[in-house]
């Protein structure tokens, strides 16, 4: 029957899958999640674990929305756990397996279905703990279906945050400790259980060993267990090791039972020993201690992994990267915070997740049942919910219900196992489902259910923002801004009826799940096999596993319950059931490829993505692109599978210093720098970092994608080998005079490459709008590449050049990569495009170009 069991946990994981893919938006909602995902995209694709890629979110007005932090190179490091991002890779992989096989998946997209995974996986763990508690399989079925649809785990599983994994990580460790404990009260429970003669010699002989360890390998892998949640928890959110404490003094104390006698005394010095139980109790409390390793060792992993990670990033093992000299920090008087996790309409956990109320009334009959674990999660409780309470922005940002809290549900819906254990046993007795306590759950179920499905169905932003202009924000301190809807007579502005009132205002406007875009398009394909997999799934859950039949009294009068296994054998079962694990496979398959269409991640073969295209077809590992498209950030993310490091900047980033310092860095670092902006033309005023790109790299081509520019140059990496060659060549006509001083090319360049081309100038007379030309020639004078600019990159004319002053003119070239190898003449040139037939300006031999000598193209 056991076979049945784990095949319906594998129902249960393939339908709570499902149903979170079904309601994932595919889409960001706040800050949090992009800083987590450039860890995720810079560590698949280049090895390493920088944002730069979003560096235009640590110049934003609220240091609560700066996800990251300066490393001493300038670059910009995420401020969040490592654990995250880096357990997310495996997935983000496989996504991008498929992509490159063809398949429209969008790397964004796929990963931000990684938490459904996370926290379906944490919904069977719920009910594995439940089942080493002692409970029956049906009830924690129930408790895993009230975590995975009643609590505000639902909603996170869409979100690229954290907290899933703290959950997952601290239930883990929770799991471990007491199975870890179930193998040392195996010697005392064979005495309390025995009747016969036979059971008590049995007893005896277990109190003699003092609660031997009948299986040390089952007991090291528990403990193994237990180290990996905590290690889990603690790289997820380093202020999580106070919770890590609590559990691996819980585990002390498992260890230390064992030095109690038969009748449950702590042994004392008036105790009788024998030498042989005191060699065999020596012996158990040694395996008892050898057992902690694996756990200490995972816990000590982790803390080394943190010291090494913040030291890579700042410089500095114990630099986070918080901002607590900028308000960030605990500095929210402890009673505020706790008002508005618990109890306050905007985030109170009671609001967001009513059948918590049942299990605050349950926990005493939990903690009756189980002392210790009721008193290790009273401990989780009061650190977690008193740690948040303090936190600066204990209402964490914009978020749905107190997030902070996440990592808490599994162990509050634990709490209802007694409760559900005796609704189970009145069912069984024929007591019918219509008895209060069934009516109870069922009732407080079905509103949290509710209050989920209000989350994942509208986007809950939406009101927050809503929320801004009932409760404004001073901008001029946002640190003094105070949550919204704090009082209980604010209940009317609850996010939880919120939500309604979007669904009534304008629910497809307001809509937040991926297959119904705001212009009314509905992905029937999703509906379709999403619902079909749903019925499917859900059926055989409930056919399989409930085997329910109504007697003839009706429903509550007399309702007669019995459990039956499918009519196969367990083997048969277990294939059945396994391979019904490709359905939530099938769903994000056509889930994927259905939502990549969304207008919001672009156009097939237009504008950005017609961009990223070219650039990941003819890019080298040596290059880096560099974008000033901050509103547009998630297009590269979704599509570009590249590998080239990129540079995310708003358009005034550079007048921060750590810009410059990366981007010079950058310049010298690689020969060749794509660039791309959005709906900006060129020399627009107020594109800083484009200005900065013409006084510093070798613009060599320019040119549009719909609304995006494509913006190819070289570098000084590119000269580093080339010296400057001095040269006193005038370049004149009638009305104009411009003298060369000296020239630098690199005498080498490889076919695909751009080629910089440093011209030193000054200019001795100009009254025309001249233009700069650079070409490069073949053997019999046929152009290979050419260049048309205006001054300084065309931000200035020759007549506004200021006369006599020295100047350099930085241009670059284009190499064809099917340009022919050999030797190609580079020249330079001016001419008037004013005058008549366009007159090139000539040398003193009447020539009207300099020849600055060959390049060989390779």
């Amino acid at each position: 029957m056991r076979a049945n069991f784990r095949s319906s946990q594998l129902l249960l994981f393939s339908l709570l899958l499902t149903v979170y893919t079904l309601t994932n938006s595919g889409t960001f909602h706040i800050i949090d999640e992009v800083s987590l995902f450039a860890v995720t995209e810079s560590a698949a694709q280049r090895g390493e674990v920088d944002t730069n890629a979003v560096a235009w979110t640590q110049w934003v007005n609220s240091p609560g929305e700066v996800l990251g932090a300066f490393g001493a190179d300038g670059e910009v490091y995420s401020k969040k756990g490592p654990a995250p991002a880096f357990l997310s890779l495996p997935w983000y992989w496989l996504i991008a397996l498929f992509a490159r096989l063809g398949l429209p998946w969008g790397l964004l997209q796929g990963t931000l279905l990684w938490n459904g995974v996370v926290t379906a996986a944490t919904a069977i763990l719920l009910w594995r703990t439940s089942t080493r508690l002692g409970y029956d399989d049906r009830v924690g079925l129930i408790l895993s279906l009230t975590f995975g649809l009643g609590t505000i785990a639902w909603p996170y599983a869409n979100h690229l945050f954290g907290e899933p994994l703290s959950a997952f990580g601290l239930l883990l460790c929770f799991y471990g400790v007491i199975h870890f404990n179930a193998e040392t009260q195996r010697g005392r429970g064979a005495e309390r259980e025995g009747k016969r003669e036979e059971g008590k010699e049995r007893g005896r002989e277990g109190a003699n060993t003092q609660s031997a360890i009948r299986n040390p390998q089952s007991a090291i892998r528990n403990s193994l267990l237990a180290g990996i949640g905590a290690a889990i928890a603690v790289a997820t959110v380093t202020a999580h090791a106070p919770l890590i404490a609590v559990l691996g003094i819980y585990l002390i104390v498992v260890v230390m039972r064992g030095r109690r006698t038969a009748d449950g005394r702590r042994r004392t010095t008036d105790d009788v020993i024998c030498p042989s139980q005191f060699s065999i109790r020596n012996s158990q409390l040694a395996i008892r201690f050898f057992c902690l390793l694996p756990f200490a060792f995972c816990l000590l992993s982790a803390f080394l992994l943190l010291l090494f990670y913040n030291a890579a990033r700042f410089g500095h093992s114990l630099e986070t990267g918080y901002h607590f000299d900028s308000g960030e920090g605990f500095t929210t008087p402890i009673w505020q915070g706790f008002w508005g996790l618990i109890i306050s309409p905007y985030r109170g956990v009671f609001w967001h997740t009513p059948i918590f109320i049942l299990s605050l009334c349950a926990f005493p009959a939990f903690v009756r049942r189980h002392r210790a674990a009721g008193i290790v999660i009273t401990a989780l409780s009061l650190i977690l919910v008193g740690l948040y309470s303090a936190w600066w922005m204990w209402w964490g940002g914009f978020a749905w219900g107190p997030r902070f809290l996440v990592p808490l549900t599994p162990f509050w819906i634990l709490a209802l196992a007694p409760v559900l254990e005796r609704m189970n046993k009145d069912l069984r007795m024929g007591r019918g489902v219509l008895t209060p306590l069934p009516i109870l759950y069922l009732l407080f179920f079905v509103l949290s259910f509710l209050v989920q499905l209000s989350a994942v169905i509208v986007n809950y932003v939406n009101y927050e923002i809503a929320l801004r202009s009932i409760f404004p924000t001073d901008w001029a301190d946002p640190l003094r801004f105070g949550p919204p809807a704090q009082g209980i007579a604010d209940w009317i502005h609850s996010p939880v009826l919120g939500q309604w009132r979007l669904m009534t205002e304008d629910f497809v406007l307001n809509t937040d799940l991926a297959w119904l875009w705001p212009d009314g398009t509905v992905l029937w394909s999703v509906v379709i096999v999403g619902g079909l997999a749903m019925i499917v799934l859900a059926s055989v859950l409930g056919i399989g596993y409930w085997g329910l039949e109504i007697g003839d009294r009706g429903l509550g009068i007399g309702t007669r319950t019995t459990h039956y296994a499918l009519r196969t054998t367990n083997h048969e079962l277990l294939i059945t059931h396994y391979s019904l694990l490709i359905t939530p496979l099938l769903v994000i398959a056509v889930w994927l490829t259905a939502v990549g269409q969304h207008p919001h991640y672009g156009e097939p073969g237009q504008g950005y993505r017609a961009i990223l295209a070219e650039v990941e077809a003819e890019a080298r590992a040596d290059q880096a692109l560099v974008t000033v498209a901050p509103y547009h950030y998630q297009i590269p993310m979704n599509w570009y599978a590249g590998g080239l490091p990129i540079f995310g900047y708003a358009t005034d980033s550079i007048i921060h210093h750590e810009a410059v310092m990366v981007l010079d860095a950058a310049l010298h670092a690689h020969p060749q720098i794509w660039y791309v902006t959005a709906g900006l033309p060129p020399t627009d005023a107020n594109n800083l970092v484009e200005r900065w790109l013409a006084d510093h790299a070798y613009k060599a081509d320019d040119r549009w994608f719909d609304d995006f520019r494509l913006v190819r140059y070289g570098t000084p990496a590119g000269l580093a080998s080339a010296p400057i060659r001095p040269t006193d060549d005038m370049l004149y006509d009638g009305r104009n005079r411009v003298g060369i001083s000296a020239v630098r090319a690199p005498s080498m360049i490889r076919a695909g490459a751009t080629l910089p081309v440093e011209i030193h100038y000054r200019v001795e007379e100009a009254t025309d709008p001249l233009r700069w030309f650079v070409q490069l020639l073949g053997a019999d004078g046929a152009l290979a590449a050419l260049l048309d600019t205006a001054p300084l990159d065309g931000y200035a004319a020759f007549p506004d050049l200021a006369s006599g002053g020295k100047l350099v003119e930085r241009a670059g070239l284009t190499i064809s990569p099917d340009l022919a190898a050999g030797e190609y003449r580079l020249v330079v040139g001016i001419y008037n495009p004013a005058a008549e037939g366009a007159p090139r300006l000539r040398t003193d031999q009447n020539v009207d170009f300099l020849d600055l000598g060959t390049v060989i193209v390779e």
